[in-house]
């Protein structure tokens, strides 16, 4: 189960971050979605939180609003701290996978516009995120992701192929030793669960259907 942090501003994005993180939880679980007024416990140090749930997170999402890029060259022109710059910084440089959701029909920043630690961001697809298609973005972002298995799922998938291998063994061959009854049952399931494996580990890196620098 992968863990997400959700970067934005608050000067724009604050209702989409949390709705976000309300349905990302429901979809992962509330624990593994980072969010900094909700997830941070009274009297923890800010900056150093969020590093360190930065650190272990596999996927940051990046909200993009229409005074994303504004509020950036306003914060670096007076010499502000900007800590949604450093958190999108931190997340290019550690291999996390980033996405960039675009709010408000804002667009996806040119590399020129970007400090040298942003510039990667302005080559990363783009997936919108808008109040009238809310749902099908939401499932797009759920699919780049990589949908949670349902272990108990693929478990009842294994009995029903289970048996129903039990039953052909038997047809096919009545009089088969035990021991070679056990054999066959083990490839079989083998070849099922490696089949099941590649399966899963297809789905979850299947990319959405995206659109490259915020163009719909």
């Amino acid at each position: 189960m992968p863990h997400l942090f959700i970067s934005y501003r608050r000067l724009d994005s604050t209702d989409a971050a949390r709705q976000l993180q309300a349905e990302l939880g429901r979809v992962y679980g509330a624990a593994k979605v980072f969010r900094d007024t909700s997830s941070l416990v009274a009297g923890e140090r800010f900056d150093t939180a969020l590093q360190d749930d930065l650190k272990r997170s596999q996927v940051v999402l990046v909200l993009i609003g229409p005074k994303w890029a504004s509020e950036l060259q306003r914060r670096r022109e007076a010499g502000e701290t900007d800590y949604v710059e450093r958190e999108v910084a931190q997340a290019l440089q550690s291999g996390a996978r980033v996405m960039p959701l675009l709010l408000g029909g804002a667009s996806l920043p040119t590399p020129d516009s970007l400090p040298d630690t942003l510039k990667p961001l302005a080559r990363l697809h783009t997936v919108p995120l808008r109040d009238d298609a809310w749902e099908a973005d939401l499932n797009r972002i759920v699919s780049a992701i990589g949908r949670p298995v349902a272990w108990w799922a693929l478990a009842l998938r294994a009995l029903v192929v289970l048996a129903l291998l039990l039953v052909a063994l038997y047809r096919i061959t009545p009089d088969v030793t035990p021991l070679m009854l056990r054999l066959q049952v083990l490839a079989a399931l083998g070849l099922y669960g490696a089949a099941e494996y590649g399966f899963i580990l297809r789905r979850a890196r299947r990319p959405a259907p995206s659109r490259q620098h915020g163009v719909d």
